[in-house]
């Protein structure tokens, strides 16, 4: 048996209860339920947060007292992006330096680091095949439980941020739509072909209701690239399902550019919960570039352009963008890290894609195609737990692939 197969004392082959307790915290960090709970009243997120890293750190002792592998046993993909996480954080170290160190930056600082810290132990615990299938079940509970909650936050506005947009228990629609996209691809393989089907609707309704464009674009490459690579079925029909998909794509794209899919909206049920942020994005009022949210984003690129443009080799440290004029920082990632760290700062974010995606194929290619797209719609990416848990599932060995039609789990060639 390979050596990767057995960390811990227990059986290789079963999840004891310490991989169930990691797996539960590292779920619980991806719902944002503390999130909604601290925004409710309830205790602040660190609370949670000091928590998992004490019982973290208790079965990591504790399995290496047990005589357990603790370091040589993980796969060469967490190796690897363990060492681009410890460069990364040396460089966030030394843009923090580099910036004004103000009471905002510092807060950056702090929120980026304990990512980092959180990302490499959410990394560690799921680089393995026997918690695999704990945790792509986990994944597919999360999404159906966001998409429902996202249809009932459409309809009642419990949770959102931004009336008139779903959100569910990630507040922000945006997050909510690449969440649920994300978790569902990580999960899906552990769902019966009949099933996906229905899984698949479910998810695509929960994210349309956020009404983020860039959360129908993650869809639109999830469903195409689930179809092409044969999880709603082999052969011609996944051909004819992915044929399907880009028709009603291509129809909805050309109804929104003329302005017909607003009047369709609006001629329907959905009209009573529309407000006019909604019905901007989708062109009832004029052209759907000319919006408050895409003038907002364009101003933040050019502003951060112009930043980069004045620094281009270091930028003007961590942070920055936080202080400027603009009510919120650049909504797109390049031009974060060029802004606040020059081109030596795209250049360190682009290196820890590529660690991400180098080798990739199936799934992983795919998770990784709409983390690379979601970069131009948030300037989060790096700044949050829930995306900190995709993140790490993308970075370790166990993340399968489907062969002839079946779930398959295996570790990747890099696995040692």
């Amino acid at each position: 048996m390979n050596s990767a197969d057995r960390i811990g004392p227990n059986a290789p082959g079963r999840a004891s209860i310490a991989d169930l307790v990691l797996i539960g915290l590292i779920l619980w960090q991806a719902s944002y339920v503390d999130q909604f709970i601290f925004r409710s009243g309830g205790p602040p997120p660190l609370y949670v947060q000091l928590g998992t890293i004490g019982i973290f750190a208790a079965i990591f002792l504790l399995r290496a007292i047990g005589g357990a592998g603790i370091w040589q046993l993980r796969s060469h993909r967490f190796r690897f992006y363990s060492a681009a996480l410890a460069f990364y954080a040396i460089w966030t170290i030394a843009s923090y330096l580099m910036s004004s160190q103000s009471e905002i930056a510092s807060e950056v600082f702090v929120g980026r680091m304990k990512v980092i810290l959180f990302t490499l132990m959410f990394a560690y615990a799921l680089d393995h095949p026997r918690v695999a299938k704990q945790f792509f079940i986990g994944c597919v509970v999360l999404a159906t439980l966001g998409a429902i909650l996202n249809i009932y936050d459409f309809l009642s506005g419990v949770f959102t941020t931004v009336r008139g947009r779903a959100a569910g228990f990630y507040l922000n629609p945006t997050i909510s739509g690449f969440m649920i996209v994300t978790l569902a691809i990580v999960g899906i393989r552990v769902l019966p072909s009949f099933l996906r089907y229905a899984f698949w609707a479910l998810i695509c309704c929960g994210v349309f209701l956020t009404f983020s464009r860039g959360a129908w674009l993650y869809i639109i490459i999830a469903t195409v690239g689930l179809a092409a690579l044969g999880y709603f079925g082999l052969g011609r029909v996944r051909y004819a399902f992915a044929a399907c998909i880009l028709a009603v794509v291509g129809f909805v794209g050309v109804e929104l550019v003329s302005g017909r899919f607003y009047q369709t909206i609006a001629a329907s049920p959905l009209s009573d919960y529309l407000d006019r942020n909604t019905i901007g994005r989708i062109g009832g009022l004029g052209a759907i570039s000319d919006d408050y949210a895409t003038t907002e984003r364009r101003d933040a690129v050019e502003l951060g352009w112009q930043r980069f443009s004045e620094s281009p080799l270091f930028g003007h440290g961590l942070g920055s963008t936080h202080e400027w004029e603009q009510r919120s920082s650049t909504h797109n990632m390049y031009v974060l890290f060029l802004a606040e760290g020059g081109i030596i700062g795209l250049l360190v974010y682009l290196g820890l894609l590529y660690v991400l995606v180098a080798g990739a194929s199936d799934v992983r290619l795919l998770l990784g195609l709409i983390v690379l797209v979601s970069g131009f719609f948030t300037h989060n990416l790096l700044d949050a737990m829930g995306e900190a848990v995709i993140l790490s599932a993308l970075a370790t060995a166990p993340l399968g692939r489907l062969k002839g039609g079946r779930q398959t789990l295996h570790i990747d060639r890099g696995a040692r």
